[in-house]
């Protein structure tokens, strides 16, 4: 697995889910701006916050890390086009296994 530049899952699965910074703070009990600073490769998330993150966000842990680790995958041009489509693959998996 690539080294992760960034938790870009984090805010592509924010965005898909019409979240702001603030309404993920609140769901999750992480503050907005070490969010903000995750988002942004300021800060590395221990595991405890990225399971808060997940289940505030209607994911699965292994969802996030899935969804991190295809998003890095792609090429620079391909990424923006498929950062909701691998998300709605990732929630029809979730719907799937429960």
């Amino acid at each position: 697995m690539k080294k992760i530049s960034e938790w870009v899952a984090i805010k592509i699965a924010r965005k898909a889910n019409n979240y702001q910074i603030r309404d993920l703070s609140k769901r999750s009990s992480v503050s907005s701006s070490y969010i903000s600073e995750i988002e942004n490769n300021h800060r590395k998330p221990t595991l405890k916050t990225l399971e808060k993150l997940a289940e505030a966000l209607n994911l699965h842990l292994y969802q996030l890390f899935m969804l991190q680790e295809y998003y890095d995958e792609l090429e620079t041009e391909e990424k923006e086009k498929y950062r909701l489509t691998l998300l709605k693959a990732l929630n029809m998996i979730g719907e799937n296994n429960k």
